[in-house]
Formats: structure tokens, sequence, C-alpha cells
């Protein structure tokens, strides 16, 4: 088996053993991630720099210690005995795979990675060495547990059976996660002695230890003015308020700041909780340490808390209802009834007091008069003439109905009544009886409360709609992202072919031995030629603004894919090289677009044909996981291989091997920007004379998928601004690339960003020396004006690509997060 096949790589016998070690060590002074090379005792031989960014150990501190420093328990103790297993069997789970471990700071903490773990045969030794590519995904992690957070709070305070119950484990699951040990909720209400709004303390949650069960004790009772202490200070401002050291606040600002610092607590911030513009609590944390302003924590905290606003709103209506409930009960007991008695000829045959008052008549104007039409609205007397009728006909009744009652006035009034059967001394029925209570007034209350709770409802299904939207925006971008790198590829490759035929018709529109018709036929070409290079310049442009809004939400049939794209992709190899395809007969259906695999398959299987010989074999091979979850797709060739150096750099945007004219360097990135957008891996095995395999890994649809959101970075955020839309749509593309986030602006202030590229006459010198003051590295895309001294590199064309790519890449090094 072949280094390729196994995953190992070797060192060159040839190269020089001073130039390698250069070779290496600049990688590793150049990599973002850490890479740390072990031997087969698990001893660090080597360390990239960036290990002390995720680690804190320097690479000389860890050269020459195992491993196992930087793994916590139980990996720590049991490492040495998994290499001894490997060393004995050669069998391992980690080799060729990326997997998820935690990590073991010097200072103690653990730090989520993902881990890629390679073999390298070094010429010369018998044992191999080790090398480990490690990736923080602590910001991922938290990002995916800060979501949980806001979807478990939701559903918990919706959920709950009442309001403090609900309150109280809300605090708790957000002061458990961000690791603050005491939370409280204050709500708003009317004084009494004043018709002020105040705040009383609510739900609380803190850690079991004494002195937080002494600070609750000795703020339980306490009360907060609109605008006094922490609490009615963001109640009033409706914003979150950051105390980082309790001790350099007056009591007068924080009244409980002698308590709170007898008791050991150091810091605290409090949030308001918003439905539209009114708060509807105030949400407060306190901690043992002083500590700066968190402004990432405050905005989980007040995301955490905004869904809870109507819930706690909605809760509140409730509340009021049930209490109104309880007051009408109370109202009942106390005052007159509505009764009545009527035979079965429908005639009033007794009323009591508080009936004649409610309607306006007098008791002999009634008594003898038939009920129905004297007291029942029209549109409901034939209904309760049946009840009557029936009553009398099947000696039953309902216990319990609602009617209308008319007012002399010619008003209405509703009216519950609970009702009997009148029967004579021989038990037959000779009437009914109903005893009622006026609920006009709470029937009102009762509308105006659905009303309202209808009203919020409408409010989160527009929040949730909302949400939605920026969710979509999000995915919008997402797929610009991948379309304005597949324009940027198109693009450059058409400016490759075109440049050569121009040159020819210049050489030939000089030559004074053409003749008249020629110079006609050569004229038409080139207005050909220039409609493409028009094609060329505004396809970039194009795709920033795409309107098919459809195609990331294509999933592929590989099967189906194949027969529509087999024959094409067949005919890229030279017709000297032999092509095969090998599928299995059930594959599922793959979570990426049909046309960018079909632009990714294309990509591999052109490289490949091009990097055999004649005669040589190129192999398209698809594989389908174990467990159903993942499909592979290889694509092997023969050819002459690669070596470390171009295998690491291949998929770097505008990297190539070939001839200039020939390749542009991003068929890799294009491959590589289609497997990241379907959340797919890809991974390069070569090695120089044993040719190429290259493997994306593609998810299988899934019924459920999540997407990750990313924030904006000033230190990543690079701003362009030129008036030649193809230069700017050409630096869009390189900077991106680069990993940074670009914004084409047209404005004279960048903002706050990392890197601004700028045409001279754009901005005035005031304007570059104040954005340069703020610490943003600055490129002149053209000349200065004549006479005028400027301390900001520049370039004279910025249309020469060449010049162009170097000063982009020495700002790109002068980045400390980006190196180019």
């Amino acid at each position: 088996m072949t280094p390729a096949e196994s995953g190992t790589t070797s060192t060159h016998p040839d190269r020089a053993p001073h130039e390698a070690l250069a070779l290496y060590e600049a990688i590793l002074s150049s990599t973002l991630d850490p890479i740390v090379t072990i031997d087969a005792r698990g001893v660090i031989q080597t360390a990239s720099d960036s290990i002390e960014r995720v680690f804190g150990w320097t690479p000389d501190e860890l050269i020459g210690r195992n491993i196992a420093v930087l793994m916590p328990e139980p990996h720590h103790s049991a490492h040495d005995e998994y290499l001894s297993s490997y060393r004995k069997t050669g069998k391992t789970s980690i080799l060729n795979r990326t997997r998820e471990f935690d990590g073991l700071r010097k200072d103690g903490t653990v730090v989520p990675i993902e881990l890629s773990v390679a073999r390298v045969e070094v010429h010369g030794r018998v044992e191999p060495l080790f090398t480990g590519i490690i990736h923080d995904v602590s910001v991922r992690k938290r990002a995916e547990a800060e979501k949980e957070l806001i979807q478990r709070l939701t559903l918990e305070s919706s959920a709950s059976d009442d309001l403090q119950t609900g309150l109280h484990s809300v605090v708790r699951e957000i002061a458990t996660t961000i690791g603050w040990p005491f939370g409280e909720v204050w709500l708003p209400g009317e004084s009494r002695e004043t018709d002020q709004i105040i705040l009383t303390d609510g739900p609380c949650w803190f850690e079991d230890r004494p002195e937080l069960h002494r600070f609750r004790e000795r703020t339980v009772g306490r009360e907060f003015a609109s605008g006094s202490g922490l609490p009615g200070r963001v109640f009033r401002s409706r914003r979150p308020e950051w105390i980082g050291d309790l001790s350099t606040v007056e009591s007068s600002r924080f009244t409980r700041r002698n308590d709170a610092l007898d008791l050991g607590l150091r810091a605290a911030f409090a949030v308001p909780v918003l439905v539209g513009s009114d708060v509807v609590a105030v949400m407060s944390f306190f901690t043992t340490e002083t500590c700066t302003e968190d402004r990432h924590l405050v905005d989980l905290v007040a995301a955490a808390a905004a869904p809870i606003g109507p819930v706690i709103l909605r809760r509140r209506m409730e509340n009021a209802l049930q209490e109104s409930e309880r007051r009408f009960r109370d109202m009942v007991n106390r005052i007159d009834l509505v009764a009545v008695m009527v035979d079965l000829e429908e005639r009033i045959v007794f009323c009591d007091d508080y009936l004649l008052r409610l309607t306006g008549w007098q008791r002999e104007e009634v008594i003898g008069r038939n009920w129905f039409d004297l007291f029942i609205p029209e549109d409901e007397a034939e209904r309760l003439r049946g009840v009557l009728r029936e009553a009398g006909d099947h000696q039953t009744m309902p216990q319990r109905l609602e009617s209308g009652l008319k007012l002399r006035s010619g008003g209405r009034r509703t009216i519950v009544w609970s009702t009997t059967l009148m029967h004579d001394t021989r038990g037959r029925v000779i009437g009914a009886t109903g005893v009622g209570v006026d609920v006009t007034d709470q029937r009102r209350t009762e509308g105006e409360l659905n009303r309202y709770r209808e009203h919020l409802e409408k409010l989160v299904e527009e929040r949730t709609a909302a949400l939605e939207t920026s969710h979509e925006q999000l995915r919008q971008a997402d797929r610009l992202a991948s379309i304005g790198t597949l324009a940027a590829g198109l693009g450059h490759d058409m400016h490759n072919v075109l440049l050569p035929a121009r040159c020819r018709l210049d050489a030939l529109e000089d030559d004074p031995a053409v003749s008249a018709d020629a110079r006609e036929h050569l004229r038409a070409i080139r207005r050909s030629i220039d409609y493409l290079q028009q094609l060329s310049d505004g396809l970039h442009l194009f795709a920033l603004n795409p309107e098919d809004g459809e195609a990331s939400g294509e999933v592929a049939d590989l099967v189906r894919w194949w027969d529509q794209v087999g024959p094409l992709i067949s005919r890229a190899v030279p017709k000297s090289v032999r092509f095969d395809a090998v599928f299995p007969e059930e594959i599922p259906l793959l979570e990426v677009a049909p046309h960018r695999l079909t632009q990714a398959a294309l990509n591999l299987v052109v490289n490949a044909g091009e990097a055999v010989g004649e005669n040589g074999h190129v192999r398209l091979t698809v594989r389908v996981s174990d467990d159903h979850e993942s499909v592979s797709i290889s694509v092997a060739d023969d050819g002459c291989g690669m070596t470390e150096d171009v295998r690491q750099q291949a998929m770097d945007p505008f990297y190539t091997t070939k001839k200039r004219g020939i390749g542009t360097g991003l068929g890799l990135s294009l491959v590589r920007g289609v497997v990241q957008a379907a959340r797919g891996t890809i991974d390069i095995r070569s090695s120089p004379g044993r040719g190429t395999v290259i493997r994306l890994v593609l998810p299988a649809v899934a019924m459920e998928s999540a997407e990750a959101r990313k924030t904006g970075n000033p230190h990543t955020r690079a701003v362009v601004t030129v008036s030649d839309p193809r230069v700017a749509s050409l630096l869009n593309t390189m900077l991106r690339a680069a990993g940074l986030d670009v914004v084409v602006s047209t404005t004279a202030d960048p903002g706050a960003c990392a890197l601004w590229l700028v045409d001279p006459d754009r901005a005035p010198a005031e304007r570059l020396a104040a954005v340069a003051g703020r610490g943003t590295r600055i490129l002149l895309l053209g000349s200065p004006p004549a006479g005028e001294k400027v301390d900001y590199p520049f370039i004279e064309d910025p249309h020469d690509f060449e010049a162009l790519r170097g000063m982009i890449g020495e700002a790109l090094n002068s980045l400390p997060e980006h190196p180019a």
C-alpha cells in the first residue's frame, strides 16, 4: 500500500536539510491554527508559534515535553498507552480524520478543539513522526450553547405553570450559563402611597453558599423607584448597565453596595426585559470577581431575555383576568342576583327587586306578562322558548345558560343563568326558575383581554417572522459569497483567454501586409472580444445581487446527476487518458446543489487529466458511509503527484503551479468553497511520483439542519472605496479569499476596519490621517496628487494584477490576525 493510499506523507530525500528545515519553520511561523509534531513516544518535536494563542504555552516551553501536557483526563493518563498500542498493532481511530476533543491550556482551563493527525515517514528515521493540526472551536461551541440557551429559555418560560416559576427557571439558566453565582428579577408595579412606578423583588436564583443566602435575605422586601439604584436606572433608561467594580461606586448609586462588598460580591450588571419600548422586568446578576465590561455577555443575556417579555406580559394579563374573576365572585356573594320564575305559558310569576332595578320596570308592570316578549332579545327568544318547551315535554333543561336581558331603556345586559325546574305538589313540571349574574362588564373585560392576547400573539408572530427574515438574509449572504467566488474565477479565466487574443490582434493590425478586407474582419473580431471583456468585467458585479433565491435549497441525486453530466465530465480528460467512474447501488441525496457539484467535480477531473501523462488513468469513486449520513466523492489519478509544500497551498486562492496564462489558481479554491457551503470536508493525499487523491465528504440530506452565525469583527474587516467597478470586484474577490469581511463603500469614512483601500482623490489628507490614527492600514489605489507627500503605500496602476496582488500580500502580512 502506497503512502497516498494509507494517508502517510514522506520527506523528500533529495531536498537539502537546511532548505527543508527553513521551509518547515516558515510554515510553522505563518499558520493560524497550531501545528504540533511528536515522535512515536509522544514527545513534542516542533510546535508552531500559534500554539501559544490557543494553549498559553510557547513553542520553546513545549518542545521536549510529552504531548499529554495538552490533554485533560482521561486522555492525559492514557495517551502513552494509546501510542504503545499503535506501535504494537498499527491500528488507531485518529489518523486521517478530524475529531473533536477537549484540550488543556497552561492555566488549567479546558478548550474545545478539532484535531487532524497524519503520520509522517521521515527519511533516515526508524520510527515515524505524527503531525497534528489543531483548530480552536470554542467560538463555535459558545455560539451553539448561546443559541440553545435562548431556545431553552423560550420553551421553559412558555411551559411553566405560573410566572414566578417561569422566571425562576429563566434566571437560573442564564446565571449558570454565564457562570455568575447570583441572579434576580425585579418586577414593576405601582406604589399605593405615591402612585409611582416601583420595582419589587421577584424570583431569584443563587448558588448554595451562606454568603449568597445572606445577600438574598437582605434584598427581600426592598423596592426601587424608577431611576433609583441599578434596577431603577435600567428600568428608566431601558438600556443595560455594567458595574465592573462595586467598590468604586457610591452608595447613592448602588444602595446595596456595602451588603454586596461585605458578602464578597464585586461586580454586577443588569438588563431590561422589553416588550416594544416598555420594560416589563429587570434582570440583574452578581459575581465575586471584578471584571471589565463584556459586551458579548450583555448582548447574550439581553437576547436570552428578549423572548421572555411577551411571556411575562401574557402571564400578567392572565393573572389580571384571574384576579378579575376572583373579584367578580366576591362581588356576587355580596350583591343581589337576578331571579325570576316563569310558567310553561311563558308568563312571569315572580321576579326579585334587583331585576326590577336593573331593567327599570315596576313589579306590577311585569307580573303576568310574557317573559320572552318583555325581557329576551329577539335574536335569542326562539332558542330559549325551545329550552322551556323541552323542560315541559321531557322534564330536563340545562343547569347553566347565558342570554341577553333587554332593559326598558332599550339597552341590553348579559346574564349567566343557573336554572332549575319548578314542580307542583304532584311532581309535575309547571315552569322554570332562573337565578342569574350580570356578567356584562366581565364579558367586556374578557373581550378586551382576548383582543389584547391576540395582539400579543400577533406581535410574537411578527417578531418570529422578523427573525426568520434575518436568518434568510444570513443564508442569502452565504449564497452570495459562494456565487461571488464562482463569478470571480470565471471572470478571471475569461480575462486570461482574451488577453493573448488581443495581443495577437494588435500584432496583425500593425502588420502592413494585412489587406483592407482582412482588417475589416479583424475589427469585427475585436468588437466581439471587447464585448466578451465587458461581460467578464460585469460578471462579478452581477453575482453580488442574485435574483435566484432557490439554488441553495436544491439537493443532488447522484445517480440522476451523473446521467446528466457524466458524458461532459468523462470527456474533460485528454483522449489518451483512461477515465472511469465507480458508483454504489444506493446513494442518499446530498445537501449540495447539482450545478455546484458539477463545477467542483469538473475542476477535479480536469486537474487530474492534466496531471497524468499519455495512457494515464483517472478514476471518480463514490462511497456511502456506514451510517448513511455522508457520501465521499474521490477523484484519483496516477500522475506526477504533489510535494508537501504544494499540497498545503493547493486550495489557496490564486495559487497555481501551471504556466502563466494557463492556470488561474482558483480551481481548488472554488471546490473548497462548494464543500464548505455544503458543510462538508475536503482532503488531499499526494506525494511526488505517486499520484493524487482528492476526496470530498458531503453530508446526506437530514431532517434537520443548523446554521452557525457569525458576527462582524473590525479586525477582519476591509473597506474598498474605488471608482472603477472592475478594480472593486477584483479587490473584493482577493480579500474575501484571504478570509477578510469586505465592504465596497462610496463614503469617505470607512468606519472601524483593519484595511482601507481607497482612491487618492476620494479621501483628503486630513481624512487619511484620521483613519490611520484609529490603527487602520491604508493602501492608495493610484498615485497621490503631484507635490503631495504621503506616508501610505500606493500603486500607480490599480489594473496591474501582479503589482496589486503583491501590495495586498504585504498588507495582509502586516495584519496580526490575517497573515497572507
